[in-house]
């Protein structure tokens, strides 16, 4: 089985995801789209944590970003200091709801647990992923912008060399 995954099960208009080993970039974009397809339905979703050791500041940002939209995502099993740290470091422990264990709905044994396919990502899809969940990060908690000013500068001048490697764009 892989290191690192994500699972879900579902069960009357709400979704638990466990992320197994750690929730990063790679397997962000694959999370954003699975949530937005379930927030399209109406769904709410639960982040069961137990099994994660961290979440990378872009994997933070795409859960950020769906609770500034008012949608309803939660975190529970919250082990990890690593993640704990995280969100007090970021400044995301009064954004990211983290609720304990007994508030979580609880599913029948029998519902089956189904494996989000992680897709491999184009380098532009890569670059999106990250400068939106930074920016999201820095527009949730202005100081961030100090953390992240390198990764959304980088982001941006890469951006303007490819702009300029189109040989019909003029300069």
């Amino acid at each position: 089985m892989k290191e690192n995954a994500l699972f879900y099960r579902e069960y009357r208009g709400k979704v638990i995801v466990r992320v197994k080993g750690k929730g990063r970039w790679v397997e962000g974009k694959s999370f954003r789209d699975f949530c937005e397809k379930k927030f399209k339905e109406g769904k709410e979703i639960y982040l069961d944590l137990a099994e994660c050791q961290i979440l990378d500041s872009t994997f933070l940002g795409i859960i950020v970003a769906f609770l500034t939209q008012g949608k309803k995502i939660f975190l529970f099993n919250v082990k990890s200091p690593h993640i704990w740290r995280s969100l007090r470091t970021l400044g995301l422990e009064e954004i990211i709801p983290v609720i304990n264990e007994k508030e979580v709905p609880a599913f029948p044994e029998e519902t089956k647990e189904w494996e989000i396919p992680v897709f491999s990502l184009s380098l532009k899809e890569e670059k999106e992923i990250v400068s939106q969940a930074h920016l999201t990060l820095v527009k949730a908690v202005p100081a961030n912008l100090s953390r992240f000013q390198g990764v959304l500068d980088l982001m941006e001048k890469e951006e303007r060399e490819s702009l300029r490697r189109i040989p019909w764009r003029k300069k």
